[in-house]
Protein backbone atom coordinates (compact mmCIF):
# COMPACT_ATOMS: atom_id res chain seq x y z
CA UNK A 1 0.00 0.00 0.00
CA UNK A 2 1.20 3.28 -0.99
CA UNK A 3 1.61 6.18 1.41
CA UNK A 4 -1.19 8.44 -0.68
CA UNK A 5 -3.54 5.37 0.20
CA UNK A 6 -2.96 4.78 3.47
CA UNK A 7 -3.31 8.70 3.86
CA UNK A 8 -6.86 8.34 2.43
CA UNK A 9 -8.13 5.22 4.88
CA UNK A 10 -7.09 7.20 7.35
CA UNK A 11 -9.12 10.14 6.68
CA UNK A 12 -11.87 8.32 5.60
CA UNK A 13 -11.71 5.85 9.09
CA UNK A 14 -11.98 9.73 10.63
CA UNK A 15 -14.85 10.61 8.91
CA UNK A 16 -16.49 7.51 9.71
CA UNK A 17 -15.58 7.56 13.43
CA UNK A 18 -16.58 11.46 13.31
CA UNK A 19 -20.01 10.42 11.55
CA UNK A 20 -20.98 7.89 14.96
CA UNK A 21 -20.12 10.44 17.62
CA UNK A 22 -22.66 13.02 15.50
CA UNK A 23 -24.74 10.12 15.41
CA UNK A 24 -24.75 9.32 18.85
CA UNK A 25 -25.35 12.34 19.98
CA UNK A 26 -28.33 13.43 17.86
CA UNK A 27 -30.52 10.10 18.94
CA UNK A 28 -33.18 12.52 20.52
CA UNK A 29 -36.51 12.04 18.86
CA UNK A 30 -38.12 15.20 16.71
CA UNK A 31 -41.63 16.06 14.70
CA UNK A 32 -40.71 16.45 11.01
CA UNK A 33 -43.20 18.39 9.10
CA UNK A 34 -42.04 18.51 5.15
CA UNK A 35 -45.46 19.67 3.05
CA UNK A 36 -48.13 17.17 3.32
CA UNK A 37 -46.13 15.02 5.76
CA UNK A 38 -45.75 14.61 9.35
CA UNK A 39 -43.52 12.17 11.04
CA UNK A 40 -40.76 11.71 13.46
CA UNK A 41 -37.39 11.26 12.74
CA UNK A 42 -34.26 11.30 14.77
CA UNK A 43 -32.03 14.16 14.84
CA UNK A 44 -29.20 12.26 13.23
CA UNK A 45 -31.49 10.81 10.50
CA UNK A 46 -32.51 14.38 9.46
CA UNK A 47 -29.02 15.37 9.56
CA UNK A 48 -27.88 12.66 7.42
CA UNK A 49 -31.20 13.00 4.96
CA UNK A 50 -30.65 16.57 4.48
CA UNK A 51 -26.61 16.08 4.37
CA UNK A 52 -27.62 13.20 1.29
CA UNK A 53 -29.96 15.62 -0.48
CA UNK A 54 -27.27 18.69 -0.41
CA UNK A 55 -24.34 16.11 -2.02
CA UNK A 56 -26.41 14.81 -4.57
CA UNK A 57 -27.62 18.08 -5.37
CA UNK A 58 -24.02 19.49 -5.78
CA UNK A 59 -23.05 16.51 -7.83
CA UNK A 60 -26.06 17.27 -10.32
CA UNK A 61 -24.90 21.01 -10.72
CA UNK A 62 -21.27 19.66 -11.06
CA UNK A 63 -22.38 17.09 -14.02
CA UNK A 64 -24.80 20.02 -15.45
CA UNK A 65 -22.15 22.04 -15.71
CA UNK A 66 -19.33 19.56 -16.72
CA UNK A 67 -22.51 18.48 -19.58
CA UNK A 68 -22.46 22.39 -20.69
CA UNK A 69 -19.10 23.16 -20.85
CA UNK A 70 -18.85 20.07 -22.90
CA UNK A 71 -21.04 21.07 -25.30
CA UNK A 72 -19.91 24.28 -25.55
CA UNK A 73 -16.74 23.36 -26.34
CA UNK A 74 -18.17 21.23 -28.97
CA UNK A 75 -20.06 23.59 -31.18
CA UNK A 76 -16.65 25.78 -30.82
CA UNK A 77 -14.89 23.28 -32.55
CA UNK A 78 -17.77 22.11 -35.17
CA UNK A 79 -17.75 25.87 -35.80
CA UNK A 80 -14.00 26.00 -36.22
CA UNK A 81 -13.98 23.13 -39.02
CA UNK A 82 -16.98 24.09 -40.89
CA UNK A 83 -14.84 27.63 -41.45
CA UNK A 84 -11.35 25.90 -41.83
CA UNK A 85 -13.25 23.48 -44.54
CA UNK A 86 -14.85 26.60 -46.15
CA UNK A 87 -12.18 28.80 -46.18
Amino acid sequence: MTTVTKIKWLLLLMLALLLVIVAFQNLEVVEVRILLWDGKLTKALLLAGTTLLGFLMGLSARTLWHMLAWRKRGKISNTATVEEDAG
